[in-house]
């Protein structure tokens, strides 16, 4: 999977600004190039990184922990289905409505934050499009640990698995 950097390297400067004010990160001053390189070192920074998974909410964390939990990625059609689509939207429409301030699904708003791309990812060729994390956010996402509580039934008796 590509990296954060070359995931929204072809993404317009607007895109690149409003990532970077959800961010907290002031970019406003810079180039294409200089404003993409800072959004990406900002982002993969632990730190910072934290500090926005903090901020989503239940539905976003459990969108991300999907994805975590399948390796990173998920066909597009069936992550939509269930955590809903994001605007397709040109430059100056998306400046004029301003669709991070309000999205209308959790995807959006994760894309919108640089946690999610869409792309075509697959090495068997199919040309399916996947929702992606990017390689270098997907390891530093924390991992889902396991519970008893979440364990259904229990251990079967030997007697029931006929060694007895």
């Amino acid at each position: 999977m590509p990296d954060l950097e070359q995931s929204i390297f072809n993404q317009d400067i607007g895109y690149i600004q409003i990532v970077a004010l959800l961010w907290d990160l002031d970019v406003s001053s810079l180039d294409k190039k200089s404003a993409l390189e800072a959004v990406c070192l900002h982002i993969i920074d632990p730190v910072n990184l934290n500090s926005m998974l903090d901020s989503l909410t239940a539905q976003e964390k459990f969108a991300l922990q999907k994805l975590v939990e399948n390796h990173g990625r998920i066909p597009w059609a069936k992550f939509s289905r269930q955590f809903g689509s994001i605007r397709e939207l040109g430059p100056g429409r998306r400046d004029r409505i301003k669709p991070h301030l309000s999205p209308e699904s959790i995807s959006e708003s994760l894309w919108y934050r640089a946690l999610i791309c869409r792309g075509v990812c697959d090495s068997t060729g199919t040309g399916e499009e996947y929702v992606y994390v990017h390689v270098d956010v997907l390891g530093k996402l924390p991992k889902k640990e396991s519970t008893a509580e979440e364990i259904w039934g229990r251990k079967a008796k030997l007697k029931e698995v006929g060694y007895e």
